[in-house]
Formats: C-alpha cells, structure tokens, sequence
C-alpha cells in the first residue's frame, strides 16, 4: 500500500510542475534567436532615381545620406529600390521596440530632409528572436508568462456571417443610373423590392450603371415569380427593365459546396494573415466568420465576399479597348468601343468573348512585385494544361488583345507581343499594393463555388473583453478566497489539501489550454469562461463529497487510516457517475453546437478532466500520505468543524 501512495504523490507532483511549464514556459531549449526587433519603411519618389541619384545608384546615394547625417549603425540598414519611383529601407539594430520607433523617426526625419517630395507609404516594427533571463547550455530561464488564445468576445474583432446564394439575376434598365449614384440606386431598389414582399437578397448595380444584379435564394420554382416581381419594381422605379436571361445562373447549394465555401473563404483569411480565426457553417447555408483582432470589417469584407473567378479571354476584333487610368496615374479601367467610337458594356463584350484559360489551371503561388516604375502587379504561373492553352492562343494571337476578367469584370486587357510559351503572366493597372496582394490571397485560396452575400456583421470593440477579462479575474480571485477560506474553516486539514488541489487544477486547465494539437487549439471564450467557472464548483464538489464520507467513518470510530481509504473508495462511484453524465452532456453540446457553445462544451470537458485527477486523485494521494506520518496522529486535525469536541458541547448546551 506504501508503494501506491509514493507513485501516487509522485505522479501528482510530475503533473503539476509539468502543466506549470507547458502553461507558463519559464524553460525553453535552445538555441535561440538573437532579439532584436526589425524596421521596414518604403517610400515612393515622385521624380525617377536615374534623375536624383544621376551618376551613382539610389541605393549608394541614400547610405551616403544617412552616414552624412551621422545616422547610429548605418552598417545595419538594408537599402533597395524597386522600380525607379520605390525605396525600401530595412533595419535590425534595435533591441527594444522603444529604440526602433526612435530609430525609425531619425531615418524618416533624413529622408525628408533630403528628399521633401520623398512619402512614406508604408511602415511596420516587427520583435524577432527571444530574450531569456538566464541561460544554462541551451536551456533558457524566461520571465513565465501565460499564452491564451482569446476569442473575440474577450479580443474584441470582426464577426461576418454569409449567405450561399441560390440563384442570381441580371436586368438591364432603359435609362442606366448615374454611376456616381450607384450606392443610393442600390439603396433605393433594396428597399422597393422589400416593400414587394422579397426577402432574403442582395442588389449590386454594375459600374456603368445599365445592368443590375438580384442575388436571392430562390430555387427554380421560385425564379419565374422573383423575376416579374424585379422586373415590375425596376420599371416603377426606372421607367424600364428587362431580364438579361443569358446571365441568369441558378447555384444548387448542398452541405458539400456549403462546406467548399468554409474551406476557401478559411484559407483565404488565413492567407491573409488574420490570428486564429473561426470559420463554421451556420444552419444549411450560412457561413460564420470570427476574426479576433481585426477592428474594421471592411476589408475583410472584400477578401471573403467575392467569389475569385480569375479569367483569360479573347476580345472580339470588331472592338477597340481604351484603358482610362485613375488621377494617382496607378489604377486602370478598361473600355471596350465599338467601331463608331461608342462605349460597350463590359458583359456584353464578356458574353462574345472566348475563354482561353480559368483560375482554376494557375499554380500557387502567385507572386506581388513592381513594374520599372514602382506600381504594383501580380505575376502569375500557370499549371501545364492552362500553359499549353496559354502558349497556343498567344501563339495564333500576335499584335491582339487578350482580356482578364475577375468576377467578371475587365481588369485589364494587355495586348499579346509575343508568344508566351513558358505559362507565366502577369496582372497590371492595379491601384494599390494592398488591392494587388487582397488579389495574390484570392486567386491562391481558389473560388468560391457559389457566391456569398453579407447578411450581417459586427466589429466587436476590444474594450468589452478588457472589461470581461478584468471583471473575471476579479470574481475568480475572490470566489477562490472564499473557498478556500470555508474549505480550510470547517474542513481544516483536508480542506488545506483541497486548496493544493485547486493549485493544480489551474495549472492543468492553463496547460491544455496553451496546447496546440496539430490544427486544434482551445479558444478562450466568455461562454467558455462560464464552462471553467462550472467545472471549478464540480471540483469543489468532489472534495465535499470525498470530506464528509470521511466524516462518517471517523464518526463510526474507524482508525483515521482506514477511514481515509473508505471514505475515497466509498465516494467514488458517485463522482464518477457526475463526470460521465457531464461530460455526456459536453459532447452532445460540442457536436451540436456552434461557435460559444463549442467554447462552453470545450472549457467544460478540460476542467471536468481536471477535475477527477485534481479532487480526487491528488487530494487521495496527499492525504493517504499524510496519514502515515507524525500530522496522522492527530485525528482532530481531519474532523470537520461542527466535530470539534468544543463546538459539539456548545451545540448540546444550546439544545
């Protein structure tokens, strides 16, 4: 029996350092990265470096620049142009984020100096590397610290849910909406159709203003009866309207393209390089997107709701293209005229076109760079089918255009010079490097299968979970003293141990909660915060039922060794059943459930695992040990406080 009571206390002093270093890592194997916290600034020049640096290059003219400025560790900055309007300086010699913000000033404040027309566009501050208090060999002492993934009630982000639609339509009106009224047209047309009766839909007016699309989740019986609806609302509205038949697409929707939408619309966010996001579907066509950390939804609403379909097509010969290029000289919009000079709508010339090759024949990934003059483009790399078409129609179509359409809309139409044998291309007349990496993430996630609408969204302020997270470390503190302090009060001695198991369920609790299991990580929730909450009463729970077995045997005179080992044995079987039908009802909440209940069923299974080696196996293990030593002598020590020879004389005198 000895032999059992050591492994036991061992095994409960192994688990507890154990989870104590997997959920505050204050040892870490080396070797370690030097810390140090890296500088990226780019600028873009209005005059070309051939003109400014003349004789010498840019990057030479530059490093000149700063030494003359006796700028700190010039030997550490990285200096390179792209194109010949982009400057890119990289720097790593600051070992504090303090000192690369003043290192960054200092550089920002030379360059201005001595290029007033120079603009910073773009800089960010990255740490690299760890820092450990002490280092022994290759171990590492750190400062412990706890790594929670918090969800996004606790840190605050965005919440988008998605609607698979069913079918979409397209009418072309009469008279075309002003383009610059495009979004109180939208408005407009939305709120006549929901008079109407319609639900469930969306309205995108196309950028001329001629077509406008209907979205809705009508099945093929309900297509005739949505259409004469539009068409109707359409024509109170605007004179004219009539469906484009040729453009309506029905999208049959199952659980396997609903869960294609959740896999593409996942990797593209995680592309992206949002923090841990949850993406699940929601009832039988619905997708929810949970993105901690990011504050503004908008443009996690262009990287998410489109469907992505990248095309190559031929432009018919009868027209001409015409780019017309944006105020800022970086974004383009292609024209197509017809031979009397006169605009063609884009769906039009669509609808004629050839397809030559689809998003679906490229090989990821696609790759963000520069032209000669510091604007953006994409390049792209087609797979062998998609090179062989690629190769063949540049081949027959020297001196032509070739069109790339994106959801259906003309990005660009360069004109074929050569032959492209070797299936590489690239996308130009971009507006921005932000708008051609959002491209780079799409095309390299895939298509959407059906297309999405926004049915709702929710930018969630991080100030709640602040509040939350205080408030809960505050309830948990104090409900942890009051325990203690009635577990200690009338349990006494056992109740002391009982504390010591609460210790060592935190830490396991903290352990499984920092793990990352292949793809599966454990978020913190508020809902999942109430799971934690729950389980720590059942662990308290455990210990009163374990005590006042205890209770009984010692009142039954039993000798205290004996009475221990009965009173565990005895109160076993009721424990057990309490955590199985728990964690019964966890499963089922885990299974069924989505997003916060899933937080709740997760944080609820770790803590009633905990629980049963925690409150029962460790509190057994101490106390069996305890037993047998000089404190086992003293029964008192383990009788409940209403057990007290003093105290029972005082409740027998007040009778």
């Amino acid at each position: 029996m000895t032999a059992i009571v050591q492994r036991r206390m061992l095994i409960t002093v192994l688990v507890g350092l154990a989870a104590f270093l997997v959920a505050f890592k204050p040892l870490r194997l080396g070797p370690f990265e030097e810390f140090r916290v890296e500088l990226r600034m780019r600028y873009r020049f209005v005059e070309p470096f051939s003109q400014l640096a003349k004789d010498k290059p840019m990057e030479q003219l530059v490093r000149e620049v700063l030494e003359k400025a006796k700028f700190d560790k010039p030997e550490f900055a990285s200096i390179k142009t792209v194109g010949e309007h982009v400057l890119v300086i990289e720097d790593d010699a600051s070992t504090s984020m303090s000192e690369a913000l003043k290192r960054q000033e200092q550089i920002n404040s030379i360059i201005l100096r001595n290029f007033p027309k120079a603009q910073l566009i773009e800089s960010e501050r990255q740490a690299k590397g760890e820092r450990p208090i002490w280092q022994i060999g290759r171990i590492g002492i750190f400062k412990p610290s706890l790594n929670l993934l918090l969800g996004l009630d606790l840190q605050g982000g965005s919440r988008i849910v998605l609607q698979c639609r069913r079918a979409e339509f397209a009418f072309e009106l009469d008279k075309p909406i002003d383009p610059k009224q495009r979004e109180a047209a939208r408005e407009t047309i939305t709120a006549a159709l929901e008079r109407n009766g319609l639900e469930n839909f969306d309205v995108l007016v196309e950028e001329t203003g001629k077509v406008v699309f209907v979205r809705s989740q009508a099945t093929a019986r309900e297509a005739e009866s949505q259409v004469r609806l539009i068409e109707t609302t359409l024509r109170s509205l605007y004179g004219g309207a009539r469906e484009l038949k040729e453009r309506r697409q029905p999208f049959p929707l199952d659980a396997a393209k609903v869960n294609t939408v959740r896999e593409i619309v996942e990797r593209r966010v995680n592309r992206y390089g949002v923090s841990e996001p949850q993406v699940y579907v929601e009832g039988a066509d619905r997708v929810v997107v949970e993105m901690p950390g990011v504050r503004n939804p908008e443009e996690a609403l262009r990287l998410i709701g489109e469907m992505g379909e990248l095309e190559f097509r031929s432009v018919p010969e009868k027209y001409r293209v015409d780019v017309e290029t944006s105020p800022t000289g970086t974004k383009e919009r292609v024209i197509f005229r017809d031979s009397q000079g006169k605009e063609v709508p884009q769906y039009q010339v669509y609808a004629e076109s050839t397809l030559v090759v689809k998003g679906t024949e490229l090989s990821p990934p696609t790759v963000v760079g520069y032209d000669q003059f510091g604007r953006p483009e994409v390049h792209l790399t087609l797979n062998r089918e998609g090179a062989r078409k690629f190769a063949d129609f540049t081949r027959r179509n020297v001196g032509k255009h070739l069109a790339i359409w994106y959801d259906r809309e003309c990005i660009s139409a360069p004109v074929v010079q050569e032959p492209i044998l070797d299936g590489r291309a690239r996308i130009t007349g971009i507006g921005s490097f932000e708008e051609a990496n959002l491209l780079k993430v799409i095309l390299d996630a895939g298509a959407l299968p059906v297309p999405v609408s926004v049915l709702w969204r929710q930018s969630i302020s991080p100030t709640l979970g602040i509040d939350t997270i205080h408030k809960s470390i505050n309830a948990g503190i104090l409900a942890a003293i009051l325990i203690a302090a009635f577990m200690i009060g009338y349990y006494r001695l056992p109740g002391v141990l009982a504390c010591v198991a609460l210790v060592i369920y935190f830490l396991i609790v903290l352990a499984v909660m920092s793990l990352q299991i292949g793809d599966w990580r454990p978020v913190l929730t508020l809902p999942g915060i109430v799971g934690l909450i729950v389980s720590l009463g059942m662990a308290v729970d455990v210990n009163v039922i374990s005590f006042e077995r205890l209770k009984e045997e010692l009142r039954a005179k039993r000798p205290l060794r004996t009475a221990v080992e009965l009173a565990f044995d005895r109160s076993w079987t009721a424990i057990l059943d309490a955590h199985v039908t728990v964690l019964i009802a966890a499963a089922v909440l885990y299974y069924f459930g989505t997003g916060p209940v899933k937080g709740f069923a997760t944080t609820l299974t770790i803590g009633t695992l905990a629980n049963l080696f925690s409150a029962f196996f460790s509190v057994r293990g101490m106390m069996e040990r305890i037993v047998r030593t000089k404190l086992g002598e003293r029964t008192s020590w383990f009788q409940t406080f209403a057990d007290i020879p003093a105290i029972q004389r005082l409740i027998t005198a007040q009778r």
